[in-house]
């Protein structure tokens, strides 16, 4: 299966730099992904010291995907990345560094192809069985037949030396429109981003993040899209798109530190935001409230959970705790960086409690919604909180859509906060991911932003005690 040795595989691959693809009978339309001079460049490593890796090329490539065009909102979006890495040190063939690449994507990936590049000029090109994929959140899109699950990829490069070049790429149905330029302890010699505009879309927003003083090179291109990454011709779709591309060179690194900031605070990146058309803030935040509070047709299990968790508790802020627990006792809690899509015009499937309860693993979307339930069957009014972590970019009011948020907290009336995310975190706290950032407050007839509260030092500790004990043969045990 060597791209070398001009298999059907290989024809899909080049198809893909050049966004024509082969499955469809269709000519090179002169749209190229990775220019052939970026193909074969060399690694500067003479330029660099102290580093681990150098990033030949990392490209990030965003058009339409026709299985979900007609089942989904529209757009949605299949999103491939190309990256070719010379290693430099022992360091950087481990495991935690570039031995193991992991992608997190929902669904199957619709292609995966990797190979290493030995310093002899020998290509290994990876087998099946070099692929390791588990299932993070089972149904985390559960309105399709058959639901749709978070899985992660890792692609496990087997006997790296200092020296070799890997090269992996992968296609997935995610809506990925964010873009890092800047890597950590490795420079990029070419950095490209490529976002197809979607039909029938009036507005494309891009916010360009320059920390690093880049002025990446933009550029409107047009090209045959065929399926999805350009070379997969599902269902006869094809037709040329324009696409926006942002370009940087000889990008350096960001170096890596204990306890760094976020790299959405270091690095310069782009974010593309697509808008069918503008709603104001109100309507985006009552939309999602809406679908978020069941329409209010409340399930009946909702009051039953909490008739249980808050038997014999009568002050409001002690039944909250008591359901905070409850919740978080019950459920574990995987993660999750997203929304819900809920469209205006119509209602769509809600959130299934019963279920929920039967598989025990939740999104922080579904653990907030759970104890929302909960806590208004309970009396206790709380104010559903829209927010994002510290590795996003921060959500920019200028911008209406709700989709800058990655996860639902809850907070009540006298302004303590609920953690959703994280089942180690207390009642009365969130995570540190969260202090400072700007997130939208939403209960019934109200939208407005403001700022997630910073803890002081000593508010933000926690403590984990753990009991253990060791027996007459040295075995301990806790």
């Amino acid at each position: 299966m060597s791209i070398r040795n001009g298999t059907a595989w290989g024809c899909a691959f080049f198809a893909a730099l050049w966004l024509a693809g082969c499955a469809s009978g269709g000519a090179a339309s002169g749209l190229v992904v990775i220019p052939p001079e970026v193909q074969q460049a060399k690694a500067p490593v003479e330029k660099w010291q102290g580093i681990h890796a150098i990033y030949l090329y990392n490209i990030g490539y965003v058009t339409y995907d026709p299985i979900d065009v007609g089942i989904a909102s529209y757009p949605s979006y299949a999103y491939s990345r190309f990256a070719k890495v010379k290693l430099l040190t022992r360091a950087s063939t481990e495991g935690g560094m570039f031995g193991n690449i992991r992608i997190t994507h929902r669904g199957d990936l619709y292609e995966k192809h990797a190979k290493v590049i030995k310093k002899d000029g020998r290509v290994i090109e990876l087998k099946d069985s070099d692929y390791v994929t588990t299932v993070l959140v089972k149904d985390v899109i559960p309105n399709r037949t058959p639901p749709i699950d978070l899985k992660e990829t890792q692609i496990i490069f087997p006997g790296l030396e200092p020296g070799d070049i890997i090269e992996y790429s992968y296609t997935s149905r995610d809506p990925s429109l964010m873009w890092y330029f800047n890597q950590v302890d490795a420079p990029v010699m070419y950095s490209k981003f490529m976002v197809a505009r979607p039909q029938g879309r009036i507005e494309i927003q891009p916010v360009i993040y320059d920390k690093q003083g880049l002025k990446p090179d933009h550029a409107e291109e047009s090209g045959m899209a065929t399926g999805m990454a350009g070379y997969l011709s599902i269902g006869g779709v094809s037709h040329r798109a324009v696409y926006d591309i942002w370009t940087a060179t000889d990008i350096a690194p960001i170096p890596f530190e204990e306890a760094m900031p976020p790299l959405s605070e270091v690095a310069s990146g782009v974010q593309v935001w697509h808008f069918g058309r503008r709603w104001d803030w109100n309507t985006l935040g009552q939309t999602y409230y809406k679908w978020f509070t069941h329409y209010g047709r409340y399930p009946d299990t909702a009051k039953e959970l909490a008739k249980k968790a808050i038997a014999g508790i009568d002050e409001p802020r002690a039944r909250a705790k008591a359901i905070h627990d409850w919740v978080k006792n019950t459920l574990n809690i995987r993660p999750y960086n997203a929304l819900t899509g809920v469209p205006r015009e119509i209602e769509i499937d809600t959130i299934d409690i019963d279920k929920l309860l039967e598989e025990k693993n939740a999104t922080p979307e579904r653990v907030a919604n759970l104890m929302w339930l909960m806590m208004h069957e309970a009396g206790i009014d709380a104010t559903l909180v829209l927010a994002n972590t510290s590795d996003s970019f921060p959500a920019l009011e200028k911008l209406p859509s709700i989709y800058q948020f990655t996860h639902p907290l809850l907070a009540l009336e006298d302004g303590t906060l609920i953690d959703t995310t994280d089942r180690l975190c207390p009642f009365g706290m969130v995570p540190w991911e969260f202090e400072g950032r700007k997130a939208l407050w939403v209960k019934k007839g109200e939208v407005f932003f403001k700022d997630i509260p910073v803890t002081g030092g000593r508010g933000n500790h926690r403590m984990v005690k753990v009991a253990g004990k060791l027996d007459t043969d040295g075995n301990a045990s806790a």
